[in-house]
């Protein structure tokens, strides 16, 4: 693992969602969850009756408030630099990626079979992939990783999960299929590193 200070995808992946904020609070209401479905944010209407399959990738760089993307980049902001310390900035923005949009298309599947459309947002998918990831690196390296045990890790994200299930408004199901495909992803990319041969 490198003991980097400064992390660029992580560091990269913040400034450009604060960014977007920034315009989107300039040019509208970022709590008008019309105005966000224009926008970019996910709504099952547009994807099922107008194809609009970008907004399965354009959400994890949108937020409804101040409050909602200073969560997300705060955890970002910790647990970003142990998973891209140990897959690289490429494989982890790969990781962040996937795991955001396979957040958003569980969130679709499940909307689509309750019926129950809604306007959703956020990086939490993306970020509780970075989780997942995490887990999958302590787990590895045989409970402790970065100065993260097993026990810990685990604690902080059932806790995460039941804060989300105990509020509304929370999109449970991008943070369970963020969280679950991290964790895979990071299985596949940290074995797939080549790691240097001892002599």
């Amino acid at each position: 693992m490198e003991n980097r200070y400064f992390s660029p995808c992580t560091a990269g992946l913040i400034i450009i969602n604060a960014a977007v904020f920034l315009v989107m609070c300039i040019v509208g209401n970022p709590s008008d969850a019309e105005y966000m479905a224009s926008h970019g944010a996910m709504w099952a209407g547009n994807i099922v009756e107008q194809g609009q399959w970008w907004t399965l990738i354009t959400p994890i760089f949108l937020h409804f408030d101040l409050e909602h993307i200073v969560s997300n980049m705060l955890l970002l902001f910790f647990i970003g630099k142990i998973m891209e310390d140990a897959l690289g900035p490429v494989r982890f923005l790969i990781l962040y990626l996937v795991a955001g949009v396979a957040g958003n298309v569980l969130s679709l599947l499940v909307e689509m079979t309750t019926l129950d459309y809604v306007v959703s947002a956020g990086a939490s998918g993306a970020v509780f992939g970075v989780l997942g990831g995490v887990l999958f690196e302590v787990l590895y390296h045989k409970g402790m990783y970065a100065g993260m045990s097993t026990r810990r890790l685990i604690f902080f994200i059932l806790l995460s999960l039941y804060i989300g299930f105990s509020s509304s408004g929370i999109n449970n199901s991008a943070h369970i299929g963020g969280l679950v495909t991290g964790f895979v992803l990071a299985g596949i990319l940290t074995l797939t590193i080549r790691r240097p041969k001892s002599a």
